[in-house]
């Protein structure tokens, strides 16, 4: 069984059936009835009230609408805003120039008085059907909607001036819209219809925007065009000015005030609170989530750091394990060298040298691992700089004195007053030590001639990145020194059969501190084989 739902569609429906009842009950017994009017002075009293509260209406919606629509850019609400300010404005001549009133305006306060009223009842019917008017808000961009304002609340007292000055003075020239003897004229009555038929209209077209959006207003207003309607129907039949059809026709507008008014206070004083609560009920949770994400985070982290402490003692232990089991195989490999029965068989000498080769390879892998897991240990927080100006002359020494046997000669451009700061402290200072170190090895004259071209090729404030090449004699070994740089940006070459070399680690390390090394083969150079370029992020200062 379908649950009953208290619709849009129930929600009209219910209030055409009240309003109805009421009319058709009211009717019947007031035309019945001998009591057919009520005294003046009781029917201005209450008429006054009436009146009063339906000015106070058109005024907040005024006020809400025009300076919330203002706010955001809203065109149907800036509408309503000017045409209820309209309507305020006409209700209070309406009420002011009522028969029995002491300021009625000219010789016939019941011609007046109808007229403010029709013209009331005129804004407020186009004003609310402009506003749901789809051509005209999708046409209203930003800018129009700039110019637009103003204007239109200028329009909106120029509108109730203009009905004001019209009325008050050209009321004899106008036609009559109702009688003191008669009721409602004919010309009275036709415009009464219009003004139903524009909100039967009106009804239809708020039902359907909120069917389309769910807004409560929309409904609201609909509802309250219900009300109007049979309050205009009511002023079509009463045949007195202070009879009771008139008084029920001012309790029905009356009646659909309080709804517009509701649905003012709905719309501009519960939704935002309700927005704001809702808005505070998921800032809540989204922090609750937040902090769970984040003590999930930390002990992520946490976890991370013992799992890495972990990964580098077991690494420590095979590095110093392994070296040691290393080093008595390359005693013995070299004492199988100098051995008298191995020189004497070309054959088992050959096999001693490859053994010793590998053993020096795999004591050159094992350094080099562990080089780069103390680099990469390093956050970039706690980076650290080395002056180039003055651990050239150091590694210069340290050189000669590793190759005793050879000449070195390095020449470089840097100027002995300036400083160059390279990050990465002793890592950087490793690394160009083992490139001149190579260049020795690599080099078969005496004495090497070693240059270093420094050189600045990018600047940023007090950031700035040096360029440093180093020239190479050997060709032959280029390609697989090109291999062993270019794994960072092919990983597939790292699992071919042949061990990582240096220039490997040293890509490594210096991607980590922000840096890179460059095989430039493209020009052989006069007397040198190629470049080794390194790009090293550092400071300047002077």
């Amino acid at each position: 069984m379908k649950k009953f739902s208290f619709g849009s569609d129930t929600y009209l429906i219910v209030l055409i059936v009240l309003c109805a009842s009421v009319f058709s009950l009211i009717s019947v017994l007031t035309v019945n009835s001998t009591l057919i009017g009520m005294s003046q002075s009781s029917f201005l009293a209450v008429h006054i009230a009436l009146e009063v509260f339906t000015i106070a209406v058109s005024l907040s919606i005024f006020g809400v609408r025009w300076f919330s629509g203002r706010i955001s850019k809203d065109f149907p609400s800036t509408i309503i805003g000017a045409t209820f300010l309209s309507v305020g404005l006409l209700d209070m001549f309406h009420m002011l120039s009522y028969p029995g009133m002491s300021t009625a305006i000219g010789d016939n306060p019941l011609q007046v008085s109808t007229y403010f009223w029709v013209f009331a009842r005129l804004a407020l019917i186009i004003g609310l059907l402009i506003a749901v008017y789809p051509p005209l808000e999708k046409r209203v961009n930003s800018g129009m909607f700039n110019r637009m304002f103003n204007q239109l609340i200028l329009f909106a007292i120029v509108y109730a001036m203009f009905s004001f000055i019209l009325v008050s003075l050209y009321y004899d020239s106008l036609p009559s819209l109702n009688s003191v003897v008669e009721g409602p004229t004919t010309v009275g009555r036709i415009i009464e219809y219009v003004v139903i038929g524009l909100m039967i209209v009106g009804i239809i077209q708020y039902w359907r925007l909120h069917k389309r959006t769910g807004d409560l207003a929309d409904l609201h207003i609909a509802g309250a065009l219900i009300f109007l309607i049979f309050q205009e129907l009511s002023f079509t039949i009463y045949s007195e000015q202070y009879d009771y059809i008139n008084l029920m026709g001012h309790l029905f507008g009356f009646l659909g005030f309080i709804i517009i008014f509701a649905s003012l206070i709905r719309t501009a004083v519960i939704a935002p609170f309700e927005r704001l609560s809702m808005t505070r009920k998921q800032l809540e949770s989204e922090h609750r989530k937040l902090g769970e994400a984040l003590v999930r985070l930390e002990q992520t982290m946490k976890d991370e750091r013992i799992a890495k402490s972990r990964t580098q003692t077991y690494f420590d232990f095979l590095a110093h394990d392994v070296s040691n089991m290393i080093s008595p195989i390359m005693i013995y490999a070299e004492m199988l060298c100098q051995s008298e029965s191995i020189l004497k068989d070309p054959d088992n000498k050959e096999h001693a040298e490859k053994i010793l080769t590998q053993v020096k390879q795999a004591g050159a892998l094992i350094n080099n691992l562990r080089q780069l897991a103390d680099a990469e240990s390093i956050i970039p927080h706690d980076f650290s700089m080395v002056d180039l100006t003055a651990a050239l002359p150091e590694l210069e020494e340290v050189l000669r004195r590793k190759h005793p046997d050879r000449i070195i000669n390095i020449t470089h451009t840097i100027d002995p007053k300036g400083l160059i700061l390279l990050i990465g402290g002793e890592h950087i200072e490793s690394i160009i030590f083992e490139i001149m170190d190579e260049a020795v090895k690599r080099n078969e004259n005496n004495p090497v001639e070693i240059a270093v071209d420094i050189n600045p090729i990018s600047t940023n404030q007090d950031i700035v990145t040096w360029e440093l090449k180093f020239g190479y004699f050997d060709r032959a070994h280029i390609a697989e020194i090109k291999d062993n740089v270019d794994i960072l940006s092919d990983p597939e070459k790292r699992f071919r059969r042949r061990v990582a070399s240096a220039f490997t680690f040293h890509s490594y390390i210096l991607q980590h501190f922000g840096g890179r090394i460059i095989i430039d083969d493209t020009t052989e150079i006069p007397g040198k084989g190629f470049l080794v370029i390194l790009e090293l992020p550092g400071q300047t200062s002077k």
